[in-house]
């Protein structure tokens, strides 16, 4: 790229899109397309890409902690709490691809920030359990909505973008159970009042939306000349297009699906049921352990791109796992083993199920950051939607393991 004419440099900063694709055209290959060495993307862009995600799930998992309180006095199953923070979710990953780019993102950004803020507030202030789903089930769009935004997003950044948003739902799942087990059990701050507190969060999508930089705004404003009116609409989606783009990422989709429903019902079913008599601490407690040490494995594998993006972004691709399938059968063999487990009772250690649970973890961290590490490769013009497109994986076997 250092031969390229400033005219060039500077429409590959406007357009990305344009810029991926002079990339390509540098190489001259007619084979596998490689792209050149990726710029350094800003830290502010790299801050609000790893905030969006870990606002997410950190929601996500406060609810989830919150399960027993939520329902406490009612005879409604825990389970429920998972179905209605999974199924809007699910529904809107499964229907927004196909058109959500018509949304401008400050207005994606509003509504995000507006179902989550009503969502908790609901939780909090309604009185009966059926209003409190409800209000689990207002955060759930909230959060399908920003799934799909967030990730669309990262088409008009570098590839280090996609690693920065996994890092950041790595460390919700962990922050979200911590402020919510410390508020309520250390500091004794009640459930309705952790909630309360937590409903204060959503503003911070719209501070890091207005630090960043709105690269996805440079590239739909182009100057109206003849030129670029055609580009523009060379860059037009047609729905065949859409479903070709589809048919080229489902095997990726489909082995996302399968992790995430090995991946839930392992930690949601199996694992629930195994407890050691000589473990050192009380059988009540193990499924917490097993909790955390899981999501620890899970941040680790979240994470590790950011890690070597944030030190040499060209390392990315070196250290990426393009091949999802080999993750997702290793998951459902760990699946399998863990029923087995719970079932025959061959295991008699419980740090024996430690190191297992914490390299599912990384089974299943690993197979949602490179998921979309690859999905963020493909054709320029296809790279938004396909991004959007891929989160179905991941809502459909949430729902389905639910």
């Amino acid at each position: 790229m250092e031969n390229t004419p400033e005219k060039g440099e500077e429409n590959a900063e406007e357009n990305p899109t344009k810029n991926e694709e002079s990339q390509e055209q540098h190489n001259g290959n007619g084979d596998e397309v490689k792209t050149a060495k990726p710029k350094k993307e800003k830290l502010r862009n790299l801050l609000a890409f790893y905030a969006f995600g870990a606002l997410i799930y950190t929601v996500y998992s406060v609810i989830i902690s919150g399960a027993q309180d939520i329902l406490a006095g009612t005879f409604i199953p825990t389970a429920a709490v998972l179905v209605t923070n999974v199924g809007p979710y699910f529904l809107v990953t499964m229907i927004a691809p196909y058109f959500i780019h018509k949304v401008p993102y400050i207005m994606r950004i509003v509504a995000i920030y507006v179902f989550f803020t009503a969502g908790l507030f609901i939780i909090v202030y309604a009185k009966e359990v059926y209003l409190k789903l409800l209000g689990i089930c207002t955060t759930s769009l909230g959060a399908g909505i920003g799934e799909v935004s967030f990730f669309t997003l990262t088409a008009y950044y570098e590839k280090v973008t996609v690693a920065a948003y996994s890092a950041g739902t790595g460390s919700g799942f962990i922050l979200g159970p911590l402020y919510y087990t410390g508020l309520t059990t250390w500091s004794c701050v009640s459930p309705n009042n952790a909630m309360l507190i937590m409903a204060g969060s959503p503003l911070l999508y719209l501070l890091f939306y207005a630090i960043m930089e709105k690269k996805h705004s440079h590239a739909v404003q182009l100057t109206p000349t003849s030129d670029d009116n055609t580009e523009t609409e060379s860059q037009i989606v047609t729905w065949k297009e859409k479903l070709a783009a589809a048919g080229e990422i489902l095997p990726l989709v489909i082995a996302l699906f399968v992790a995430y429903v090995s991946e839930y019902i392992i930690i949601q079913s199996v694992i629930t049921t195994m407890a050691f008599p000589n473990a050192p601490f009380p059988p009540r407690v193990h499924y917490r352990y097993y909790i955390f040490i899981f999501l620890s494995g899970e941040f680790i594998a979240r994470s590790y791109l950011a890690v070597i993006a944030s030190l040499k972004p060209s390392l990315v691709s070196v250290f990426a796992i393009r091949r999802i399938w080999i993750l997702s059968l290793l998951l459902v063999a760990q699946l399998v083993f863990f029923t087995l487990a719970a079932w025959y009772r061959f295991l008699h250690d419980v740090w024996i199920v430690f190191i297992l649970i914490f390299l599912a973890g990384l089974g299943a961290g690993a197979a949602f950051t490179n998921a979309f590490v690859v999905v963020s490769e493909t054709e320029p013009k296809f790279k938004e939607f396909s991004m959007g497109f891929a989160t179905i994986g991941m809502g459909a076997g949430t729902f389905c393991a639910g």
